[in-house]
């Protein structure tokens, strides 16, 4: 039984560090590690190279960013042991990205983009040994003039998991999310395969499918199809005349990575991701439901991606006391 919970909750914050966070791609498709329940700090660097765009010939596309994230724990773990067994624990979410796009086709000096998001989340162990997951708060993305008056936006996620059987486990819920482009609230339905000690294979469509292998203790291997996107306000100074002062850019990209992860120590872990990432949709719209109102609407073919961080994990997990 303690091991069935361990898996499923591991699998569970996973899931929400992918939803959570794809607004500013801070914990984009992190692995099934007991860490990912622990108070923890996120810092990471990513890049893709300049590409064509399809639609616009000799006009390119790429970018860099920076990102912060940051669990923080509300309050102390409650856990109590008798037959109903319950546990729960809580979290201040607070994630933050810088990123520098290349847009060669806008005139004058190159944007900076901004997002986050700071949401509240329970987790919250059953008598039934299933994990629920709830978590709401709002996010933002802004470009470095509307950031200075910028627009908060909900967001909200739920999850929770069903044993199938002690190899397999059903997970469902619902986000509401810019990480398909523009704001969506989508059903979640996924699983986590446990196929051997040193394979795990998960999906949580339509976000990301992935596999993960562990090498050794102190190292692991990631592979991951996912997509990462967002919308953002975007001031129009003169690049697109005849369009409101304030337009709305929408990105979508696909990623196909694989990510080692080595464990320094106890308490800190580096990771390298690379691949490949598409930009199926670059557009900008006056509408900010990113309707039929695009002005521009493109994408680019598939270039390299390069992504480098580190872990710091301090503190409780709700799993320390189960595990006991």
């Amino acid at each position: 039984m303690a091991t069935h919970v361990s898996r499923s909750a591991r699998f569970v914050l996973a899931s929400l560090s992918v939803l959570i966070g794809r607004g500013s791609a801070v914990f984009a498709q992190e692995d099934i590690d007991l860490r990912l329940f622990r108070p923890q700090i996120d810092l990471s660097g990513e890049t893709f190279q300049d590409k064509p765009f399809d639609e616009q010939p000799g006009e390119e596309y790429g970018s860099d960013a920076l990102s912060f994230a940051a669990n923080i724990p509300l309050g102390k773990t409650h856990v109590r042991w008798d037959k109903k067994y319950r546990g729960s624990q809580f979290f201040a979410h607070v994630l933050a990205s810088r990123s520098t796009p290349n847009i060669s086709f806008l005139t004058g000096e190159q944007r900076q983009l901004y997002s986050g998001v700071l949401a509240a989340s329970g987790v919250w162990l059953s008598k039934n040994s299933n994990l629920y997951v709830a978590s709401a708060g709002g996010s933002f993305a802004e470009d470095d003039r509307t950031i200075h008056d910028l627009k908060a936006r909900p967001y909200a996620l739920f999850l929770g998991t069903h044993k199938v059987r002690e190899w397999i486990t059903l997970v469902y819920g619902g986000a509401a999310t810019y990480q398909l482009g523009k704001g969506l609230a989508l059903p979640v339905l996924g699983m986590v395969w446990w196929i051997n000690p040193k394979w795990t294979l998960i999906g949580t469509l339509p976000f990301s499918v992935s596999a993960g292998y562990r090498i050794r203790d102190d190292l692991a291997l990631r592979l991951a199809l996912g997509f990462a996107g967002n919308r953002y306000r975007f001031a129009n100074d003169g690049e697109f005349p005849g369009q409101p002062e304030i337009v709305y850019l929408s990105t979508l990209q696909s990623r196909l990575t694989a990510e080692l992860e080595w464990k320094t120590g106890d308490a800190v872990s580096l990771y390298a991701q690379g691949g490949t990432t598409q930009t199926l949709q670059f557009a900008f719209s006056g509408d900010e439901n990113i309707g039929g109102d695009k002005f521009v609407d493109d994408s680019t073919v598939a270039t390299g991606y390069l992504k480098v961080g580190a872990r710091f994990t301090f503190g409780k997990s709700i799993l320390d006391d189960w595990k006991k």
